[in-house]
């Protein structure tokens, strides 16, 4: 078992008499299993990955047991957690225009975030990132490295983040909507892609989507979210 979720709630910090945002939510992740995660708009998904992967802002608090590895995520430092964040566990970020820092261009950001993970040099890092591009249809990599986040489109934005989480290989990649901003074309591109990196290294995938299409084609098991709370959940073709 890769991941263990259980009794998972979430509140807010400011309003503790409030009902949880998130309550007794609890799944399991195998190695090399796809689970996808659908749901209407506030139904909980993306916070429920974000506590997983201890990006949620102090303002909130989480109960229960996240265990990865037979890790306890939750009892984690917060210099643990950000060494596990992208080698580790990846997560493609649902707003790709906020994932960037604005300041620096795209190859100062894969440079820093490669040689961190990989230690690699620069040289190696561009390299990698340059061969991941061509998998999931950006062309030019070496005309995108000298860009700016604002001088590129969402779509781009949000198949670079993919190449970020396909190129360090983690054990896990929790895919938060991927496919929202990008074209069809593309669309097929990344899930390709994932699905050819979770036969490659036997990466899990936790995969948010309001597409069931999508879905369908990627997912072992589906976990459907409403109000916070899992409604069902089972194999994708019973759901």
């Amino acid at each position: 078992m890769l991941l263990h979720v259980q009794d998972l709630s979430i509140r807010l910090k400011t309003n503790p008499q409030h009902p949880p945002l998130v309550s007794k939510v609890g799944f399991s992740l195998d190695h090399n299993e796809c689970l996808g995660i659908v749901g209407e708009s506030g139904s909980g998904k993306s916070l429920t990955c974000y506590a997983i992967n201890g990006l949620l802002a102090d303002c909130f608090s989480v109960e229960g047991s996240i265990r990865f590895n037979g890790e306890d995520l939750l009892a984690q430092s917060e210099r643990d957690r950000r060494a596990m964040r992208g080698k580790r566990i990846a997560m493609i970020l649902q707003s790709p225009m906020t994932a960037f820092n604005p300041l620096f261009t795209i190859g100062n950001q894969v440079t820093e975030t490669l040689c961190r993970h990989l230690q690699c040099t620069p040289q190696e890092a561009l390299a990698v990132m340059a061969n991941t591009f061509g998998k999931i249809n950006l062309r030019d990599p070496q005309q995108l490295f000298g860009k700016y986040p604002h001088e590129l489109s969402g779509g781009m934005l949000q198949r670079i983040i993919t190449s970020f989480a396909i190129a360090l290989k983690p054990e896990l990649i929790i895919a938060d909507e991927p496919t929202t901003a990008i074209d069809y074309i593309s669309q097929r591109e990344v899930i390709k892609e994932l699905q050819s990196i979770r036969d490659l290294f036997q990466t899990s995938i936790i995969f948010i989507s309001h597409d069931l299409s999508l879905v369908s084609h990627i997912a072992d098991r589906v976990l459907v979210m409403n109000r916070g709370c899992v409604v069902e959940q089972g194999p994708t073709a019973q759901v």
